[in-house]
């Protein structure tokens, strides 16, 4: 089951937003990534957390989303993404080793948080990110590192 459904638990229908100039155009990693952290921003600050820092740009630094929730927990999240009908992995210990140090120091919980996508515009058959289409979004929910 995934965290993203709307008000009957059907599957949500997520617009990917972008420029004009990227529309239709297949979708980087990095514009990928970036659709999974605003998903998830926008999940989380739904549900009362406190969004304190964000990191948009793949690969670059970790934690991707530092958020706080109402009991004072601060989590430090690692975010992953991968094409239907590709499983999400962790890809690469080495930053998930650091980010649970650094969680450790700083009294913050290290989660994975990995998103799988499928174009609802073309389906099944044709798995392809394509830039200001229609997915749907496979997440259930944190994972501690």
């Amino acid at each position: 089951m995934s965290l993203f459904t709307d008000t009957n638990s059907e599957p949500s229908v997520l617009r990917h937003n972008c420029i004009s100039e990227r529309m239709g155009k297949e979708m980087t990693q990095s514009e990928m990534y970036a659709f999974a952290v605003e998903l998830l921003v926008g999940l989380y600050e739904k549900s009362g957390m406190i969004i304190l820092d964000i990191n948009r740009i793949y690969q670059h630094e970790y934690p991707n989303i530092v958020m706080k929730s109402r009991n004072g927990v601060y989590y430090y999240v690692v975010v992953e993404t991968a094409e239907f009908p590709q499983k999400v992995k962790l890809t690469n210990l080495a930053i998930y080793s650091d980010v649970k140090a650094l969680a450790q120091r700083k009294n913050a919980v290290p989660v994975f948080a990995g998103i799988s996508f499928l174009n609802a515009d073309r389906g099944m058959e044709e798995h392809k990110m394509i830039c200001g289409e229609h997915y749907f979004a496979v997440f259930e929910g944190l994972e501690k590192l």
